[in-house]
């Protein structure tokens, strides 16, 4: 179904590492979002409630930014474009797998247990097979795809 590399489901707009949504640079938008939650943490005090208002807001963002076509919802296609798009950022030495060091956002757990064959790096394949399944649980309606407020309630229990 996907190609391990994951590029024959980059869209042309994920060329060069960037993910452009109109002129919205998704790469640059997550790095600013990370060190304005890393600073809430740091400097406010009850940043926690901030910190979640944070996380809200750059899940809508994120997701409108995979919804191409723009129906508030995202399907199997969808994701799988966004989710080549971030691999493709996060793959900095270019060898079509991504590494503990590459990825900023998970834990060496969640690494471990996408890493099916425990060789150390994730393969588009793995880190798409692991997505399939969390959209089958995040999609409470059964519809095939997922709404903002799925997603919002599948990152709550997580």
């Amino acid at each position: 179904m996907f190609r391990d590399d994951g590029r024959a489901l980059l869209a042309k707009d994920a060329r060069d590492g960037f993910y452009r949504h109109g002129s919205y640079d998704m790469r640059a938008s997550h790095q600013l979002i990370g060190i304005a939650i890393a600073a809430l943490f740091l400097v406010l005090p009850g940043a926690a409630a901030l910190a979640d208002a944070a996380d809200d807001e750059a899940r809508r963002i994120s997701f409108e930014a995979a919804d191409r076509d723009g129906d508030g919802r995202l399907d199997e296609a969808e994701i799988a474009a966004d989710t080549a798009a971030a691999f493709a950022v996060q793959d900095a030495n270019g060898d079509s797998r991504l590494e503990l060091e590459e990825i900023q956002v998970i834990g060496s757990d969640r690494f471990n247990s996408i890493d099916q064959d425990g060789d150390g790096k994730l393969t588009f394949k793995e880190v798409m097979e692991v997505k399939l399944e969390d959209i089958e649980e995040a999609d409470t309606d059964k519809d095939g795809v997922l709404s903002l407020d799925e997603v919002n309630q599948f990152k709550e229990v997580r």
